[in-house]
């Protein structure tokens, strides 16, 4: 049977998404193809070991982009699983004791990518989120909370849900905290778990992987919808098919996924089957009606999506 034109283009594409997510991770793969749709400019930061795979693939599927003239290296967050919101060092490639990541810059034309590069090299950081298709909204909020951002890792979670104003669960569209096990729709920090512009980039974002490769469209949905309890330095917690009721989450027969291996949280949250929503940043934990644990404080989040 011969496919059409339309979908020979269809089937190329999910070809370089099951090909680039094995590589680099279904984050970047998305990110990837995005850009080279057309919907945004993409910026993805490759390790040496596995650049020469994906500009290899980047050429075979005659995806445009250029190469950044800096390699970074990343200091890692505490208690993340390796992730990192923060850069370390910066080299210029062409130096000989050049480390780090090499930054590629993805849009539909080169022309476009090297437009971005250029921005966030000149630190021109306002105009370099409009390439990444980031809402004005959402780019304001990053400016505005950058400063105590970096004081906490550099990361957003603990502002994102101080800005919600809604009682949980949150709109799951708007569930970024899932980047932390492998899966998010959104490649910034919605300015609030309400933020309705965030939201409709979520929706836009999956439509266009689900018309392409819809077995990788619901993956990211999937995770979206769960439940995450996040610490700022002691692990970021999802209990996979949780549910939330009323202000308690219950989890006896969910699979938990963890950012940590070894925390006193994590040994007493595998322990207990419950927890007692008090507030955005307060929640106890129990076994059955034992109360095991009241976890408080500014380095709690609960983020409630389901």
């Amino acid at each position: 049977m011969l496919l059409t034109k339309t979908e020979h283009m269809l089937s190329n594409k999910k070809l370089f998404l099951q090909n680039l997510s094995k590589i680099i991770g279904a984050i970047a793969a998305k990110e990837s193809l995005l850009a080279a749709m057309g919907f945004k400019t993409s910026r993805i930061g490759v390790a040496p070991h596995i650049y020469p795979y994906v500009i290899k693939l980047f050429k075979k599927y005659n995806i445009q982009y250029v190469i950044g003239n800096y390699r970074y290296t990343y200091i890692n967050d505490i208690g993340k699983g390796g992730w990192s919101n923060r850069f370390g060092d910066e080299t210029h490639i062409e130096q000989s004791n050049a480390k780090g990541d090499y930054f590629l810059y993805i849009a539909n034309s080169k022309i476009k990518a090297k437009a971005a590069k250029e921005k966030e090299e000149n630190e021109e950081e306002f105009e370099f989120g409009e390439t990444l298709g980031i809402p004005s909204c959402c780019a304001k909020f990053y400016v505005d909370y950058s400063k105590k951002a970096f004081k906490k890792q550099n990361d957003f979670v603990l502002f994102v849900l101080e800005k919600t104003i809604s009682k949980p669960p949150y709109d799951f569209w708007n569930n970024y905290v899932s980047q932390y096990f492998g899966y998010s729709l959104l490649s910034f920090f919605p300015c609030s778990f309400d933020c309705p512009e965030s939201v409709k980039i979520s929706k836009q974002v999956f439509n266009l992987l689900d018309s392409v490769y819809p077995e990788f469209a619901k993956q990211f949905l999937y995770f979206h919808k769960q439940n995450i309890l996040y610490t700022e330095y002691r692990g970021i917690y999802l209990f996979e098919n949780s549910t939330l009721r009323k202000d308690s989450i219950v989890y006896k027969n969910s699979r938990i996924h963890s950012t940590i291996k070894n925390s006193s949280i994590g040994k007493t949250i595998f322990r207990c089957d419950n927890i007692i929503v008090k507030g955005k940043n307060h929640c106890t934990l129990y076994r059955g009606d034992k109360l095991v644990r009241n976890l408080i404080g500014e380095n709690i989040a609960l983020c409630l999506f389901n």
